[in-house]
């Protein structure tokens, strides 16, 4: 190397060589190791060669902004130019790069505790953060908002190995959207989570306002903390289910439809108390008092009760029809109701009539009644005929202006005229005044209970004959008779003259009678202690 001065030892050929000051105006050349201890101080030295090893113990300073010290390090106080860089840079601190309009790093970029800082974006040339080949993802600042911005064909990805929180940073954190690692994807209103995935679905807190929700088939929406409630469609059926309770829907005035689960009952609360109640238990459907079922688009047909009364009511001009198997049994109409077909009651169920049911008909299980109770009994008709039910035979007729009928077995035995009456056959009557008349018979029949009597009488007849009583106690058989003929003279002005026994007949179980005479008749009494039926017969000829 060449030297303008050298201070210190010279050492060369491993023999120590110490000078003072050493002064070379020329070249030094040096084949081994040169030691300086002290300063070595070079002036207009344009190169430096040595093909051995230089050491300076303490460092090597040029002029004043270049220092290597003797660990190695390198301090530069002007501007480094350099064609190429090698090595890690880790360890890289202040290096200027705002000047090189486009920098290199062959590495990561250590910012060591500072900023990378960029101004507000003006437009996609300047002050932005950029990514791609074709600066497909920027990041930037435009002086009001911030942006993270895909303009590639690709999708924009934020990914993370854990939760990922995005949310509000300035005011006090607050989260907006989380993220969780195989987990939920959380959604936050004001810091307040309102809707969190799960492993079946999504769950809500609070309300859900939305214009349209599709969801496919068995897809449900899922209410409460144990999903008590669901609404869903299975591909054919519509389903509104509770797992747990009832269903009650009600708006704001209190009014309400509402299905218990734990009864099964269905209410629909009206106003005034007017209710719908379908009683599970029960099996009935109820509408409170002034509830109305109605049916037609003009509410044609309404059923209700009024607390008191029930009511079918029809609109004015329409009929309301009761059918069977499509097939009209009964109808009411504006000028009131008609039977199609036979009327049916039960055995002492009665068709009442009148505002305090004064005409009544039914049938007792025995006998067939109609019983009035208020006025008299009117049979109105131009014709009137009472037939048995057994052969159809006539028993009585009545025609209009004519005569009244009485029939015998289809015989007329009786026939009213315009001047009275006429007979048929050999029954002749008593006038007014005592005048005889025949007939051949009359019965008549009754009860006696033990101890009573039956009175049995002709009226107005002036007759001889004989009279035939036959008792039959009862509950026992026919075997149980006493019949008896007696003689007997009948008048108008005193007791039937009753002569003694002609005959008898004795039963069995000793049913007994006295019989005394009567005005126009007998009269019979019970006299075996038990209750007993009694028929009279008077076979009469005038005398």
């Amino acid at each position: 190397m060449a030297l303008t001065k050298v201070t210190g030892q010279v050492i060369k050929n491993t023999t120590d060589v110490t000078v003072g000051v050493l002064t070379v105006t020329n070249t030094l050349a040096v084949g081994g190791t040169v030691s300086i201890g002290g300063t070595l101080t070079y002036e207009d030295v344009t190169n430096v060669d040595a093909v051995g090893l230089v050491t300076a113990r303490n460092g090597i300073v040029v002029g004043s902004g270049i220092t290597l010290s003797k660990d190695g390090d390198g301090f530069f106080t002007g501007i480094v130019t350099a064609t190429s860089f090698s090595g890690s840079g880790a360890n890289l601190t202040d290096v200027d790069v705002v000047s090189d309009t486009s920098p290199q790093l062959g590495g990561n970029l250590d910012v060591n505790t500072k900023n990378i800082v960029f101004g507000d974006s003006g437009g996609a040339s300047d002050d932005r953060l950029t990514f791609g080949a074709s600066t497909d993802l920027s990041i930037f600042h435009d002086g009001s908002n911030s942006y993270v911005r895909e303009t590639g064909t690709g999708s924009l990805f934020i990914e993370g190995n854990s939760t990922i929180y995005i949310g509000k940073a300035s005011g006090g954190a607050e989260n907006g959207v989380v993220v969780k690692q195989d987990g939920a994807v959380e959604l936050y209103h004001d810091n307040s989570k309102k809707i969190e995935t799960t492993s079946t679905g999504a769950t809500l807190t609070g309300r859900l306002i939305s214009d349209g929700l599709d969801l496919g088939d068995s897809e449900s929406i899922r209410l409460g903390n144990g999903y008590d409630f669901s609404l869903y469609h299975d591909g054919t059926t519509n389903y509104i289910k509770s797992d747990n309770g009832g269903i009650a829907m009600r708006v704001a005035s209190g009014n309400r439809l509402e299905i218990n689960g734990t009864s099964g009952d269905v209410i629909m609360q009206g106003t005034s108390g007017k209710n719908f109640t379908w009683d599970n238990s029960a099996a009935y459907l109820n509408l409170n008092d002034n509830a109305r079922l109605t049916l037609g688009t003009g509410n044609d047909l309404a059923l209700y009760h009024n607390g008191t009364t029930n009511y079918a009511d029809i609109a004015s001009g329409q009929q309301l029809y009761f059918r069977v198997d499509e097939s009209t049994k009964f109808y009411v109409q504006s000028g009131g109701a008609q039977f199609v077909g036979s009327l049916y009651a039960d055995d002492s169920n009665k068709i009442e009539l009148g505002s305090s049911q004064d005409l009544k008909i039914y049938h007792d299980g025995t006998d067939s009644r109609i019983e009035n109770t208020t006025g008299k009994l009117y049979l109105k008709d131009d014709y009137i005929t009472f037939v048995r039910q057994a052969d159809d035979t006539v028993s009585f007729q009545v025609y209009e202006g004519g005569s009244t009928d009485l029939y015998y077995n289809h015989t007329l035995r009786f026939q009213t005229v315009s001047d009275g009456a006429s007979t048929s056959g050999l029954q002749r009557f008593a006038d007014d005044s005592g005048a005889v008349g025949g007939f051949t018979h009359c019965l008549t029949s009754g009860t006696i209970s033990n101890g009573g009597t039956f009175t049995a009488q002709t009226y107005n007849c002036h007759a001889g004959g004989l009279v035939t009583i036959t008792t039959n106690r009862r509950p026992s058989g026919s075997n149980n008779k006493n019949i008896s003929v007696f003689p007997i003279v009948i008048n108008s002005t005193s007791n039937a003259s009753l002569g003694s026994a002609l005959s008898s007949m004795s039963g069995s179980s000793g049913s007994s009678f006295s019989v005394s005479g009567t005005s126009r008749g007998v009269i019979v009494t019970n006299t075996s202690g038990n209750d007993q039926r009694v028929s009279v017969r008077f076979d009469i000829a005038g005398i």
